[in-house]
């Protein structure tokens, strides 16, 4: 594999953790040789920015991958299944044109139109219908993520694009761990499956991954559930 940049062999590991990991059964990964085609950041960026500018400071999570990804599921006692896949971001495409569900009472910021969107996440093996979008806006540098659950609804995340992929290399993916960042109403009976999913996660992977701190994640959904 040609020379990698310490982010790209950030996510290598990654993958490598799943892999190699004798608690995780059918890691099905996808690792392609970074290649020089796809050009730098800076022209990676401006690409996926047409007429406006983003942040440089997006340039520090640049991966040269055509394709990078993993999914996977625990091994028993376990119960958590997940997946990532992140491709070049000068390739990232709008998510398929659907009308979303709109919230009445001005409660929740209204979803914007899939033009806008440039997907960054998603699973296409398993095919649950989840991604996570960045979504471009004239004159707004640093872009608002969007997270589908696989649902009509669109959830507007409380990360910004780098904190999404250090909290993503941390939960390897586990299905519906994006919740923890969105204003979904996890205390009503709507959300209990999901929640559930949710604590399962935060119970199995310390155990599979004890070298990480999840103290925070597990913070953060206490705080949510009140």
């Amino acid at each position: 594999m040609a020379d990698l940049t310490p982010c790209e062999a950030h996510w290598v590991k990654i993958v490598e953790e799943l892999r190699d990991n004798p608690a995780i059964r059918d890691a099905r990964a996808t690792l392609s040789d970074p290649g020089s085609t796809l050009g730098d950041a800076p022209t990676a960026f401006a690409e996926l920015a047409g007429r406006g500018e983003l942040d440089k400071s997006l340039h520090e999570h640049y991966l040269r991958f055509a394709e990078l990804g993993c999914q996977w599921s625990a091994a028993e006692p376990h119960s958590v299944h997940g997946e990532f896949w992140l491709g070049n971001i000068s390739r990232a495409l709008p998510p398929l044109d659907v009308e979303w569900e709109v919230f009445p009472g001005g409660g929740r910021p209204a979803p914007p139109s899939s033009s806008e969107l440039r997907v960054i996440d998603d699973g296409p093996y398993t095919g649950t219908g989840f991604f996570v979008a960045l979504r471009l806006q004239p004159g707004v540098p640093n872009p608002e993520l969007w997270y589908c659950d696989g649902s009509s609804d669109l959830w507007l995340l409380d990360l910004d694009f780098l904190g999404y992929f250090e909290v993503l290399g941390l939960t390897k993916g586990a299905f519906g761990w994006q919740h923890l960042f969105t204003d979904a109403p996890l205390t009503s009976e709507e959300f209990g499956g999901k929640v559930r999913r949710l604590r399962n996660m935060l119970e199995s992977l310390p155990e599979i991954f004890p070298d990480h701190d999840y103290e925070p994640l597990r913070a953060r959904l206490a705080e949510r559930l009140r």
